[in-house]
């Protein structure tokens, strides 16, 4: 007991005391100094975050396009803003391969800026069915206007890709209607004449105009179908999709989120105590 007594009155003196609360200081000061801006540029981020809408045609038909989007929307939504698409329209807004002396045109450089702008965007999915979208930059007012950008650019990305296949469907409907049309016209040919050939006196005709009468009473129908599901999809080329609910917009940071200037300032303060107890130690009693 006596001898742990005087390993830590050697280990303690006041001149290893005083030692220690220079080093510290001056450690503090270095680090705080060195992480600075003049040696480090400082990183903001700003975050903005939203609910993808809803869009399975279905859900927008039974909620009148009202409602958050559930699971399988939030993935494609989170997929529209990670994709190539979006940073491709990202660089035309902020001429950032330009900026970075990057060969827009260059595969090679293409490469390179998505690799740059995965690093610099963070999308994700939080517990809460929300998507996040955070951006990291010098400028905490470009961080800001590029977050706020990325969520506008994913709705006009969305809104193309189901205006296209809108007008599929629209197409494909009218191809549909004309086609079943030309055949009743033809259908009312056919009728008309063997109309005409019953009263002439022909053979067999009766049975099979009863037929074709049936037929084209069932084929009237198919065609009221198609000329509602034509006119249906014809009216929806003219709804606008829901847009993305932004819950929260992306503001300016007032301070960077690198470099934690007191954290490593600590962490350094920490280590130092550390290795210089360890050494003293060592000195005080070297066995």
């Amino acid at each position: 007991m006596e001898s742990n007594q005087t390993l830590l009155s050697n280990l303690f003196k006041r001149k290893f005391i005083k030692t220690l609360l220079f080093g510290v200081i001056i450690s503090a000061i270095v680090v705080y100094l060195c992480t600075s801006p003049l040696f480090i540029a400082p990183q903001y981020k700003s975050e903005a975050i939203i609910y993808a809408p809803v869009t399975l045609t279905t859900q927008f038909n039974n909620q009148l396009g009202i409602g958050f989007g559930n699971n399988v929307e939030i993935d494609a939504y989170i997929q529209i803003l990670k994709s190539s698409r979006l940073l491709d329209s990202l660089d035309n807004r902020f001429n950032l391969t330009k900026n970075s002396k990057l060969n827009s045109n260059s595969n090679r450089s293409k490469s390179i800026y998505y690799s740059m702008m995965t690093k610099k965007i963070k999308i994700e999915k939080t517990r809460y069915g929300s998507i996040s979208i955070s951006v990291k930059d010098q400028n905490s007012e470009t961080a800001a206007i590029m977050a706020n950008t990325i969520v506008e650019l994913s709705d006009v990305i969305k809104e193309s890709i189901f205006q296209e296949n809108r007008q599929l469907s629209y197409k494909y409907a009218m191809d549909l209607l004309d086609a079943k049309q030309e055949e009743i016209n033809q259908l009312e040919k056919k009728i008309l004449l063997l109309i005409k050939t019953q009263s002439n006196g022909t053979n067999n005709v009766p049975s099979e105009l009863s037929r074709d009468k049936l037929l084209y009473g069932a084929e009237i129908q198919v065609l009221a179908e198609l000329r509602n599901k034509y006119f249906t999809i014809k009216n929806s080329l003219e709804t606008p999709l829901p847009k993305a609910y932004i819950i929260t917009d992306a503001k300016p940071s007032h301070s960077p989120y690198w470099p934690p200037r007191l954290l490593i300032v600590f962490a350094t303060i920490i280590t130092y105590l550390v290795i210089a107890i360890f050494i003293q130690a060592l000195l005080v009693d070297p066995k």
